[in-house]
């Protein structure tokens, strides 16, 4: 299992500091929601976490199984999904997961992924909408073979069939994420309603619930 240390961290935007100094760990629960208002920084909260920025203040390690991953090479056992992300859109479907898993192998055969998918595997991406982009994002996070799995607003362009699938993806697949940390960011409960350990952030700070 990873271990993610937050050791009095804070960071400022706008002049403004997001999260008066927190400190915690994140290691007891295979899943945590981060929660706050649109503009709270929840999304640079999950950079933080994951190693994309650092902290202004404080300071963020990571451990697996007791042995600490310096940040440089923290990436490789990371995988990450946001609605900002960029795919390689001149690469088909099939193209694109079959270059992915060269370098982060999938924990499930790649066939059985791209029939979950139910998306059109010889299609360009940059022919697909942003819905399709999104299970496309997801998909590759969420089967990825890595300790810490990072979501930023994972509903976000789906429809209603897009959610569905994500949600079995995410709470109808329990051995999927063993021995796995699953962060997501959002405000939609929807999102995060089976998750029981939240990071909330708030005007006076960041709280662990």
């Amino acid at each position: 299992m990873i271990q993610v240390k937050a050791q009095e961290i804070d960071i400022q935007r706008q002049q403004r500091w997001l999260y008066n100094k927190a400190s915690f760990s994140l290691e007891c629960s295979p899943m945590w929601a981060v929660k706050g208002r649109n503009g709270s920084g929840k999304s640079t909260l999950l950079q933080l976490l994951i190693g994309y920025i650092e902290p202004t203040l404080g300071s963020i390690t990571w451990s697996i199984d007791q042995k600490e991953i310096d940040r440089m090479d923290i990436s490789q056992h990371i995988s990450y999904a946001s609605p900002s992300m960029e795919l390689p859109m001149h690469l088909t479907l099939k193209e694109f997961m079959h270059m992915h898993q060269t370098f982060k192998p999938f924990l499930v055969p790649l066939d059985a992924i791209l029939d979950g998918l139910s998306l059109p595997t010889d299609v360009h991406l940059a022919k697909f909408s942003t819905g399709m982009l999104q299970r496309v994002k997801l998909a590759q996070a969420c089967y990825s073979r890595s300790k810490l799995v990072a979501l930023d607003e994972p509903m976000s362009n789906l429809d209603e069939e897009g959610k569905q699938w994500i949600e079995s993806v995410l709470y109808g697949q329990e051995s999927l994420f063993n021995d796995r940390l699953l962060l997501i960011a959002s405000n939609d409960k929807r999102e995060v309603a089976p998750i029981k350990t939240t990071l909330q952030i708030t005007d006076e700070g960041l709280m662990t619930a």
